[in-house]
């Protein structure tokens, strides 16, 4: 059994008796990364990492990935060579979109002539050599801990070097013991690392076998042998001769997006949700929702929208396209994020979800969002889309087989997608144990 002592932190409680506690402006002095913008980047030039590529999901905080370096011109180092990183050092992102990514940064683990770019923070080392195990620690939720209670900021956290100074680490006296442990850990991680990776290619072949069987189904239909015209829309291609084709303004019974109002927010009401809650996988309803007050949401859904069996769009932002079909028997207040279709008499609801989600469908949808002056698809671009029109008993047929097959590949992306989450979970329980002493390798 290991024998462990109080650290006299609060964060992490006990630590092996042979460990060391020291705070962090100990160990750095601090310097500020280049005061630039992306208009300064070029192609070519001396390499630079700014707050962007810190947040990237490629950056795993301990080795520098080729696609994280951006270019600034030369004569930055003429002018501002105190922006310039050494292998020991680390460059901390200053600001944060969420409190998850208070504390990224990036470990610079070999000889680079590279610059810490814009909204960054400089780690330079005192002790120049491996600082590999700090770079593991600074990963742990226990270790962010520090920062996440004293950062400010609502839409976007900052977070500043008096914060950073301040901060405690936990480390082995031994410069051995923390080579050992950095080596075994990036030897662990790569392992699970490349499980991951190998899911996610997985993954990526499912979804595109889903929007392939999609885009089949509705454009073509379920039988190969019949005749076909051209549809007269160059996303569509042919389709059977006996199916229509028009736009969606014509096959629904209203389209409307979602309020546009600001309301007060409140710890409890009713429910006031966005595109982030249209997920592939259905309409995902989290813990941390909005809510509002039961006046301000009767007055949003007096309009009608949504109902069971309408169609939800998201419209703006990355999540453009993205859709799923309304289960609900009560209506949700949607903001401006979600357009809302319903589908007309001689639509299936269920058809109208896949041909939304096809790949001709996504096409118009980005040729459309590619005429607007503020990107987004707005009502009247959506009513543009040009759809596909089955006799309405070929639509149930097509829809109930998509259902079918769809579900089945549903179920095997679940599977990949829940063994990426419990895969990474792993790696974050397993680098807090040993980062912490209480896994002794």
């Amino acid at each position: 059994m290991r024998e462990m002592k109080d650290s006299g932190v609060e964060w992490i409680g006990e630590i092996p008796s042979d460990w060391k506690t020291a705070r962090i402006k100990q160990l750095f002095t601090f310097g500020k990364g280049l005061p630039i913008t992306k208009d300064n980047l070029v192609e070519n030039g001396v390499s630079v990492i700014s707050y962007g590529q810190i947040h990237s999901k490629s950056n795993d905080g301990i080795h520098i990935q080729d696609d994280l370096i951006r270019y600034v011109d030369k004569a930055f180092l003429t002018t501002n060579s105190k922006s310039l990183v050494k292998e020991g050092d680390f460059i901390f992102a200053d600001t944060s979109e969420d409190i998850d990514g208070c504390g990224n940064c990036i470990y610079i683990d070999r000889e680079l002539l590279l610059f810490a770019g814009y909204h960054t923070i400089i780690f330079s080392a005192e002790q120049k050599g491996d600082n590999r195990y700090l770079g593991y620690l600074f990963k742990t939720d226990a270790w962010r801990s520090q920062i996440r209670k004293q950062v400010t900021g609502v839409k976007l956290f900052s977070i500043s070097r008096r914060i950073l100074s301040d901060v405690s680490v936990i480390m082995p006296q031994e410069i051995g013991e923390r080579i050992r442990i950095a080596d075994y850990l990036d030897d662990k991680c790569a392992k699970i690392n490349s499980i991951i990776e190998k899911q996610q290619v997985i993954l990526e072949k499912l979804k595109e076998y889903k929007l392939s069987i999609i885009t089949e189904s509705v454009t073509k239909g379920l039988s190969h042998f019949v005749d076909v015209k051209s549809s007269g829309v160059d996303a569509i291609g042919d389709i059977p001769i006996h199916w229509g084709c028009t736009k969606l303004r014509y096959l629904h019974h209203g389209l409307t997006d979602g309020t546009h109002g600001t309301f007060e927010r409140l710890e409890s009401g009713r429910l006031l949700l966005s595109s982030k809650n249209v997920r592939d996988e259905g309409l995902i309803i989290s813990d941390n929702e909005s809510y509002i007050s039961e006046e301000d949401y009767q007055n949003i859904v007096a309009k009608g929208f949504p109902k069971k069996k309408d169609v939800l769009l998201c419209c703006i932002g990355a999540s453009i396209g993205r859709c799923v079909l309304y289960e609900f028997d009560d209506p949700i207040a949607f903001q401006r994020s979600v357009i809302m279709i319903r589908p007309g008499n001689h639509v299936n609801p269920e058809f109208l979800l896949y041909s939304m989600q096809s790949k001709s469908t996504i096409v118009q949808e980005q040729l459309l969002v590619n005429q607007s002056a503020q990107p987004g698809l707005y009502q009247g671009l959506v009513s543009e889309i040009y759809l596909t029109v089955p006799p309405l008993d070929e639509q149930n047929v097509i829809a109930d087989f998509l259902k079918s097959s769809i579900n089945k590949i549903d179920i095997q992306t679940k599977k990949r997608t829940d063994m990426i989450l419990e895969l990474g979970n792993f790696k974050k329980a397993l680098i807090y144990e040993v980062v912490t002493g209480k896994m002794k390798v």
